[in-house]
């Protein structure tokens, strides 16, 4: 089983030199600092700062460290700190509340404030059943959840998108109405620039972590893509052909895209332009003496579970396999997109 704490923290508070227990960086950054209200022409009583906002490079420095007081994996971005662990016995239970003990200190040292209640936790596992624990943070029972958010994607203790991809199908349906109710009467090209930076972009954000393998989940999503297309052409009669629309506009299935970021972010990690190995994600070199079709093919994954057989690494490592050496073997990944196009039918080329 594998325990998730998701931690927000709070604005950053200030505190007099009169404290000895805690320290402010940088020095007077937010100390002693005032603020009033100007209303046409009539100033308000100034009051005395009681908490402030970091820029975001200072903040980053101001917390660097969080990540040396735990024995937990600790993933941090921007506010939001991801704290996680394998539990497999009590002992493990006792150190990851330990390290929220730790954290709970270096808030008082630093003089920050962690939001408690607007922390989660969450027991992946495939078990039906595990023990529960009560586990606290700044004197506060932190609550457990089924699924919670976390840099925008929908995460559940079941490893399954379906709850993801129906929180973005209502969300790009909801702005798709607004654009129909608001744009009804422009230009079709306005309509297709509007539908690809508001609509698709929701729908495709983050895709290659949570790409649905589930028919349904993946229908959901090309119905979005079929009512922008009428919405766009102006055709909403019962007798016309959606996937003629889809054709004329030159849409590819959103399925096709996904695997193709998939493939993008794989190249990515292959070529070093992201900060995660290949070796990270599971994958190993293939035997050189096996036939390739290029020089960075790898392993094909075995899986003996759902989610690892639908996985990132997994999925994407068949089709990336298949790749001409052509294709894989860009230099750059703006080069190797536009070579992956190449390879999808002229009707469907990406825009």
């Amino acid at each position: 089983m594998r325990i998730f704490i998701r931690i927000n923290t709070r604005i950053l508070h200030v505190v007099t030199s009169a404290d000895p227990h805690i320290r402010i960086i940088p020095p007077a950054f937010l100390v002693d600092r005032v603020q009033g209200v100007v209303v046409e022409g009539f100033r308000s009583q100034e009051n005395k700062l009681l908490s402030g906002v970091l820029g975001p490079l200072l903040f980053l420095l101001h917390i660097n460290d969080l990540t040396s007081v735990v024995t937990s994996q600790v993933r941090l971005f921007a506010d939001d700190c991801l704290l996680y662990r394998p539990i497999l016995s009590d002992a493990d239970r006792v150190a990851l509340q330990r390290d929220l003990d730790s954290l709970e200190k270096w808030c008082d040292t630093w003089g920050m404030r962690f939001n408690a209640k607007k922390c989660q936790i969450m027991s992946i596992t495939r078990g039906k059943s595990h023990p529960t624990y009560l586990y606290t943070l700044c004197g506060h029972v932190l609550s457990s959840v089924q699924e919670a958010k976390y840099l925008g994607i929908t995460l559940t203790d079941e490893l399954s998108w379906s709850s993801h991809v129906r929180l973005i199908h209502n969300r790009a349906n909801s702005t798709l109405g607004f654009l129909r109710r608001n744009l009804r009467r422009c230009p079709a090209k306005l309509k297709e620039t509007a539908y690809i930076s508001l609509v698709r972009s929701t729908l495709e954000y983050a895709a290659p972590v949570w790409d649905p393998h589930l028919a349904r989940d993946c229908d959901l999503l090309e119905k979005i893509q079929r009512r922008s297309a009428r919405f766009v052409k102006g055709d909403h009669r019962t007798t016309s052909s959606v996937t003629q629309m889809l054709h004329d506009l030159g849409w590819r299935d959103l399925s096709d895209r996904r695997r193709d970021l998939r493939l993008a972010l794989l190249y990515k990690v292959v070529t070093g332009h992201v900060a995660v190995g290949p070796d990270q994600i599971g994958l190993v070199a293939a035997d050189n003496r096996t036939r390739a079709n290029h020089r960075f093919k790898f392993r094909a994954i075995g899986a003996s579970s759902s989610g690892l057989r639908n996985s990132f690494a997994t999925r994407t490592v068949s089709d990336w396999n298949q790749l001409p050496a052509v294709v894989v073997e860009q230099e750059s990944p703006a080069t190797f997109k536009n070579q992956l196009d190449r390879l999808a039918p002229v009707a469907c080329r990406m825009p």
